[in-house]
C-alpha cells in the first residue's frame, strides 16, 4: 500500500496485545484476523502489535513474562502462533487497506536473549564484565551497547527481515530516545529504499523528528492527567497543547492517547458519561489517535497488558 505524508495524518492506530486475545495457545493470530473487520468498522486503519517475539525466562516477571523482554528477534512466540499465521494476519490487514506496525524493542533484550552468549560484546557491562542495564528495576533485561557497529548492522538487518518476509508497514520503537539518534538515521537510510514505512517513536523529544514520522504525546498526556486528577486546570492543559506548535517542527505529528499499556486505564479517572466525550476529543484533536486494546470497557484496573481486557 502506498504511504505518503498525508497518509500519516489520517492514521487511526489500535494497540493490540496478541497474547491477551481469546483463543487457544498458538492460535492468537486466528482471533486477531477475525477481529480485523470489527476494527475496520470502528474506523481503525492501523494495528500496532505489541511484541510478538518469545519472552525471556531468566528473571521473568509474572507467569508469562514481559513482552518487552525479548529472547529472539527472529522468532514469534509459539503461545501466539507461527510465522505463517503472522503472514496471514498481515495479508488480511492489507486486503482491508489497513497497516500493520511491529513493536521494535531495540534498547534492551531479555537477560537470556540468544545474543547474550553469541555476542556478549554487544551489551552494556558492569564493573565485573557482566551484562547490565541502566534502569535497575528492569531485572528481566540487559541493555545493548550501540557503540558497537556490528550490533547496529544486526538490528537493521533484522528490521529488513520483517519488512521483506512479512511486508509489515512500520515500527513502533520502544524507548527510542535511549538509543543514539544516529542509529535511527542510519536505519531510515537503509530501510527507506526497501519500503516507505511508518516510524513511530516512543518519546516526545522534538529532535526525534529527524528520524521519525510520529512521536508520542507524553508531554500533553501528563498535563491531561494533571487536569483530570485535580492538579491542574483545563485552561493550563489547552494552553500547553497550543504551545506545542512552537516546540515542535512545522507539520509535526503526535500520537494522542487517553491510555496505553504503560499507563492506567482511563476509566480509573473518568466517569463513563464523560469518557465518550474525551474519546471524541481524541479523534478531533491535531495528531493521530491511539485506541488502546480495551479502551471504553468498564475496567478500572491496572495497565492494559496486565488486565488483558478485550474490547467487544
Amino acid at each position: 500500500m502506498h504511504l505518503d505524508y498525508m497518509n500519516f495524518k489520517r492514521l487511526i492506530i489500535y494497540e493490540a496485545f496478541a497474547r491477551a486475545y481469546p483463543g487457544e495457545k498458538g492460535k492468537k493470530f486466528d482471533s486477531l484476523i477475525k477481529d480485523l473487520e470489527r476494527l475496520k468498522g470502528m474506523g481503525i486503519n492501523t494495528v500496532w502489535l505489541m511484541p510478538i517475539h518469545p519472552t525471556g525466562i531468566e528473571g521473568r516477571k509474572g507467569t508469562l513474562g514481559s513482552p518487552y523482554a525479548i529472547r529472539d528477534y527472529y522468532e514469534i512466540d509459539p503461545f501466539i502462533g507461527t510465522k505463517d499465521d503472522f503472514k496471514r494476519f498481515v495479508k488480511r490487514a492489507h486486503e482491508l487497506n489497513m497497516y500493520v506496525l511491529m513493536d521494535m524493542v531495540l534498547n534492551h533484550a531479555a537477560a537470556d536473549n540468544v545474543l547474550v552468549r553469541k555476542h556478549p560484546e554487544w551489551f552494556l557491562r558492569d564493573e565485573n564484565g557482566n551484562p547490565t542495564r541502566k534502569v535497575p528495576d528492569w531485572t528481566d533485561i540487559v541493555d545493548f551497547d550501540y557503540s558497537n557497529g556490528e550490533l547496529r548492522k544486526y538490528m537493521i538487518n533484522m528490521m529488513k527481515y520483517w519488512v521483506g518476509e512479512f511486508d509489515v508497514d512500520g515500527f513502533r520503537c520502544d524507548v527510542a530516545g535511549l538509543i543514539p539518534l544516529d542509529f535511527w538515521l542510519q536505519a531510515r537510510k537503509e530501510l527507506d529504499p526497501v519500503k516507505r514505512l511508518i516510524w513511530l517513536s516512543e518519546t516526545h523529544d522534538p529532535y526525534m523528528y529527524q528520524a521519525f514520522d510520529i512521536t508520542y504525546d507524553y508531554d500533553g498526556y501528563y498535563r491531561f492527567r494533571d487536569f483530570i486528577e485535580g492538579r491542574g486546570s483545563l485552561r493550563e492543559y489547552v494552553d500547553f497543547l497550543r504551545m506545542q506548535d512552537h516546540m515542535y517542527p512545522r507539520g509535526y505529528i503526535k500520537m494522542r492517547f487517553l491510555e496505553n499499556h504503560d499507563q492506567p486505564r482511563i476509566a480509573k479517572f473518568i466517569e463513563e458519561d464523560s469518557l465518550i466525550h474525551w474519546i471524541a476529543f481524541l479523534f478531533t484533536f491535531k495528531g493521530v489517535p491511539l485506541v488502546h486494546n480495551g479502551t471504553g470497557v468498564r475496567s478500572q484496573g491496572g495497565r492494559g497488558h496486565i488486565q488483558r481486557v478485550h474490547a467487544t
